[in-house]
């Protein structure tokens, strides 16, 4: 769309100012590689995010963590012969959902129970790994015991009453910290929100997609523009294995002209739209 703008085949409306003139939030690169040398583990939270939420919740100042997954667990895996559950339909791993005690698909809506036992090799050697925003409430909760904590995910949000409640206490400030997918990203002015935790800036970038990139910048501009929109200024902290990714550096400068100018270059050369066409062929 902003490539048929600069043609001349849209008209392109710019908006130059945050809304009451508010200052861009500061955006930290926090560098997992090395948290995980630090901690010799994969760490929910890095020190940094850590020490910027305890930070936050003794001036009474709000927390936004995003992570764009559902679930407690995004796999369950076994230790012995190395197999994964996965959905008899789409062949892509089952989450585990540890408020309803079962596996789920993402794509079909296919349940299953979860076996005591491998169904493969028989052992009892059954593990959970990868996490998504049921786990971070779970992991926040407990390393913040005084602080309250809640989850909006397609999950947790099953009745239109409950996203509304949700959003009236967090704006009413009786939420501290706020974990959600990607229904936080846009379009909510919290004004004492002056945190935004990006758990894992990695998950849509590594998607077999050329428009990956291009998402994950939005999404980090989308969710970073939720800080700092009262008059305490806000600060973003982004969790990646890939700093140098063009997206995450641009997206840290907020420099839409510049990513666009890099990921048009990149398309050219490879032959991607807007330069031709693409199509796509679904077999079922």
């Amino acid at each position: 769309s902003y490539y048929n703008a600069t043609i001349g085949k849209y008209r392109l409306a710019t908006l130059t100012q945050r809304v009451d003139d508010r200052q861009m939030p500061l955006m930290r690169i926090v560098d997992l590689r090395q948290e995980r040398r630090k901690e010799r583990a994969i760490a929910i939270l890095s020190e940094k995010l850590r020490g910027a939420i305890a930070d936050r919740l003794e001036k009474r100042e709000q927390t936004i963590l995003f992570l764009n997954r559902r679930g407690f667990s995004t796999s369950l895996l076994c230790s012995n012969c190395g197999e994964a559950r996965d959905c008899p339909n789409c062949s892509v791993a089952l989450t585990f959902h540890r408020h309803v005690a079962r596996l789920s698909c993402h794509l079909c809506g296919h349940t299953a129970a979860v076996p005591k036992k491998c169904p493969a090799c028989g052992k009892d050697a059954l593990i959970y790994a990868g996490f998504g925003t049921e786990k971070v409430e779970s992991t926040v909760a407990h390393i913040f015991p005084n602080a309250t904590v809640r989850r909006m995910d397609a999950d947790s949000m099953t009745r239109k009453q409950a996203y509304r409640d949700t959003l009236l206490n967090f704006r009413a400030g009786k939420i501290d910290i706020l974990v959600g997918t990607q229904m936080i990203a846009k379009g909510l002015h919290f004004p004492n929100v002056t945190l935004v935790g990006i758990i894992n800036a990695d998950l849509a970038l590594h998607l077999p997609d050329f428009r990956a990139g291009e998402r994950t910048f939005q999404l980090l501009t989308q969710v970073a523009g939720r800080a700092g929109r009262g008059e305490t200024p806000g600060e973003v902290f982004v969790q990646t294995y890939t700093p140098f990714s063009p997206s995450i550096q641009f997206a840290r400068h907020h420099d839409f002209p510049g990513y666009f100018q890099q990921e048009l270059g990149f398309r050219e050369r490879c032959d991607f739209p807007p330069f031709k066409h693409a199509i796509l062929i679904t077999v079922r």
